[in-house]
């Protein structure tokens, strides 16, 4: 052994030995496991008076647009009947009971979408592309883009461009 002795965190490659023991334990045809559930019926015109809740068993992949995510489970409720809620989608992310951050994780890595905790329920990968750039005046906004802008994330743009420096 080369420096056994001494603790390094593992590179990308780690992922290669997380896939081969993943294929091994849960075979190439698992697929994860998303359910929807009410705590009330609906009623026969297929109108639910209540909350729908999302439960997430860790599928990494779901998606709010693509066939196979989020619109196959709409698809599925209205199958069922479900033509009509009148509540909120609520998101259950409880089935991960562990800790959330594994010890020996680097800090510095926390801030990057690769060191996001894991979460029972993640959909789009978790995430959104936030770019700002200053305004062509001095004194105006900033302009902060929002990708995808589908209105589940507000920020409030704060921001004031300041005066441009004259290069010499």
């Amino acid at each position: 052994s080369r420096d056994g002795d001494k603790l390094f965190t593992p590179a990308s490659n780690m992922k290669i030995f997380t896939t081969a023991v993943a294929l091994d334990l849960l075979g190439a045809d698992y697929r994860w496991r998303t359910s929807v559930y009410s705590a009330r019926q609906m009623d026969a015109n297929g109108v639910l008076d209540g909350d729908l809740t999302l439960y997430g068993r860790g599928a990494p992949d779901l998606n709010s647009k693509a066939k196979g995510g989020l619109p196959a489970l709409v698809d599925q409720l209205y199958e069922r009947g479900l033509r009509r809620g009148r509540g909120s989608v609520i998101g259950d992310e409880s089935h991960f009971r562990a800790e959330t951050y594994a010890v020996g994780w680097q800090w510095n890595d926390l801030q990057w979408y690769y060191g996001a905790e894991p979460s029972a329920l993640t959909i789009d990968e978790n995430s959104v592309e936030v770019t700002i750039a200053p305004a062509r005046k001095g004194g105006s906004a900033a302009s902060v883009v929002v990708n995808p802008d589908d209105k589940y994330v507000r920020l409030t743009n704060n921001t004031t461009t300041g005066e441009r420096d004259a290069i010499t």
